[in-house]
Order: C-alpha cells, then sequence, then structure tokens
C-alpha cells in the first residue's frame, strides 16, 4: 500500500488551520490598519521589487502574458501603488488592448491624479480608441501637469501637444 500524501503537501490539517487562522489575524489588521494584501500577506518589499522588475523585462522582451501575470499579481497584493496599475496599462497597450490599458490607467488615475504619465498614457489610450473626447481632456491635463514641473516629466507636454495636434487635425474630432 502506497502512502497517502495530504492534500496540502507536507501539511496536517492542525498546520494547515495555523496558517488560516494566521492570514485571517493578518486581513484583519490589514482592514484595521489600511495595510495592502501583499503587506497582510507578509510578503517584504524586494519580493514585490523582484515581481516589478521581472515583469518589465517581460514587457520589454515583448512577453506580454508573462509580464500581465506578474503586473496582475501586483495589482492584486498591492492595490494601492499607482507604479503596478501604470505598469499593468502599458502592458495592454502592449497589446493593443486599450479598453483593457483604459481600465489599468483609470485606477493609477485615481490612486495619483496628479500624475503627467497616468493621465498622458489615459489620453493615449483613448486616442487610439478614437474617442477624441476623452483623450483631448487627459492629454491637456497631462500637458499642463508636464509644463508646471517639466524635470518630472520631459517628454509628455511635447507627446500630448503631438497628439492633441492630431484630433485637431483629425475630421471626426
Amino acid at each position: 500500500m502506497t502512502p497517502t500524501t495530504p492534500e496540502f503537501g507536507d501539511y496536517t490539517t492542525e498546520d494547515m488551520s495555523q496558517i488560516a487562522a494566521s492570514l485571517v489575524e493578518r486581513i484583519a489588521a490589514c482592514n484595521e490598519h489600511g495595510l495592502q494584501p501583499g503587506d497582510a500577506a507578509g510578503f517584504s518589499d524586494e519580493f514585490f521589487d523582484a515581481t516589478y522588475t521581472m515583469g518589465v523585462r517581460y514587457y520589454a522582451n515583448r512577453q506580454y502574458e508573462k509580464s500581465h501575470e506578474m503586473f496582475k499579481l501586483l495589482c492584486a497584493l498591492q492595490p494601492l501603488n499607482v507604479r503596478n496599475f501604470k505598469a499593468w496599462g502599458a502592458n495592454y497597450l502592449g497589446q493593443q488592448d486599450y479598453p483593457s490599458a483604459i481600465h489599468a490607467y483609470s485606477v493609477a488615475y485615481t490612486l495619483s491624479a496628479t500624475d503627467a504619465d497616468t493621465s498622458f498614457y489615459l489620453g493615449q489610450s483613448h486616442y487610439f480608441l478614437k474617442d477624441y473626447e476623452e483623450a483631448r481632456g487627459h492629454l491637456a491635463y497631462a500637458r499642463e501637469l508636464a509644463r508646471r514641473q517639466p524635470a518630472l516629466w520631459p517628454q509628455i507636454e511635447a507627446w500630448s501637444t503631438q497628439l492633441l495636434e492630431r484630433i485637431a487635425a483629425s475630421p471626426s474630432s
């Protein structure tokens, strides 16, 4: 007779109960103290940075499905981190999935409404969908933010202006 492996590997039912109780305590602390789920689960900053770096490398190599999984995980574990949603939005832009890019950038915008990058890429996503009215608002806002702080966003003003000029020249705008 072959020995049976517990359903969860080497963990006993008692071990699993302790792990679950610990996780429940961490989630309660997360809610009480405003922690993000990844913090409540005990993931380190190094874990998040390494996962983000892997996602960026996959993205740079056009391995969008792999980078998607990295950014999806980060967004779930750190739902208040703007950089994760911006990266997820960029990944969707790379795949030309503009509605999903808009969703990701909209979350980033909600978290940080004064980020010119986010406004620009949100506007660009709308531009690609030919939703020029919505694009115009985000691009004009991005341009103004970049104009006020050019050192933070050196290219955004010029890029926004370029797309705004294209919208103005478009017969359907």
